[in-house]
């Protein structure tokens, strides 16, 4: 399940297509913006470019955007939020260090085998 982004842009356009949901016309637009490209990424479902395309793009930027910028959702998205805290609970561990290597070690890609 995908987590809801809040995501504003500094176009009325942009922000009304997103509220509507209707990722083909954003898509359309060809935009050059890398966070939108993530964004469509997201709501497509491709988990992994959307988080890499996110991680390299405010990676680019200094200073950062305070934490409340919207880019940062898509840079650290938060899937199976309840499965990591149940199981957090249960073995007694911190879920946010359970979510960072879960992004870390497959970008949330229930097929990634490990090569270890």
């Amino acid at each position: 399940m995908l987590i809801p982004v809040k995501f504003k842009t500094n176009s009325a356009l942009l922000d009304t297509l997103i509220v509507l949901d209707d990722i083909e016309a954003i898509n359309s637009l060809k935009l050059q913006d890398e966070f939108i490209k993530s964004y469509i990424a997201y709501k497509r479902g491709n988990r992994s470019y959307s988080i890499v395309l996110a991680r390299d793009e405010m990676s680019k930027i200094y200073p950062k955007p305070d934490k409340h910028n919207s880019n940062w959702q898509l840079v650290y998205p938060i899937y199976y939020g309840g499965e990591i805290e149940r199981c957090a609970k249960l073995y007694n561990y911190n879920p946010a260090l359970i979510l960072a290597i879960t992004k870390e070690e497959s970008f949330f890609d229930a097929n990634a085998k490990s090569s270890a």
